[in-house]
């Protein structure tokens, strides 16, 4: 179908629809990994949108769906291992530490890295993930 007003969260939406519709793709932890099972930039609408407006406006759009993508894979990851029996402080810790490698592109370690605990309070992707985690667990 196409749409003359494609907006990040139309694309974004698109494109996890067909990630909800592929099993093997539900299963992927970040964007990132989807590259693994498919081409994963021809998901959803993409194709759509850059057949619609031009190249540089439609990649900026692409770009910005495909990081709130990942953001609701690694949520999705984080919401699924979570036990019954963690409480609210364990879910943080667990959001803090992918917020943690989404943003520095690595593990911290958090016995010399304590401080950093407290910059991901004012972090957006934190905030994101924090709210995903949340609706999908109730926690």
């Amino acid at each position: 179908m196409k749409q003359n007003n494609y907006t990040v969260e139309y694309v974004a939406s698109s494109i996890i629809t067909d990630i909800k519709s592929c099993k093997i793709l539900k299963v992927c932890k970040n964007f990132k990994m989807l590259h693994d099972h498919c081409d994963a930039n021809v998901l959803g609408c993409s194709e759509e949108l850059l057949d619609a407006m031009d190249t540089e406006k439609a990649i900026d759009i692409l770009n910005a769906a495909q990081s709130e993508v990942n953001l609701w894979l690694i949520a999705n990851s984080i919401a699924n291992q979570i036990q019954p029996q963690w409480d609210s402080t364990d879910v943080n810790v667990e959001c803090h530490s992918a917020a943690f490698k989404i943003k520095h592109g690595r593990n911290a370690n958090w016995d010399i890295e304590e401080a950093v605990c407290d910059e991901l309070w004012f972090d957006t992707i934190y905030l994101k993930l924090r709210v995903i985690v949340k609706t999908k667990t109730g926690k």
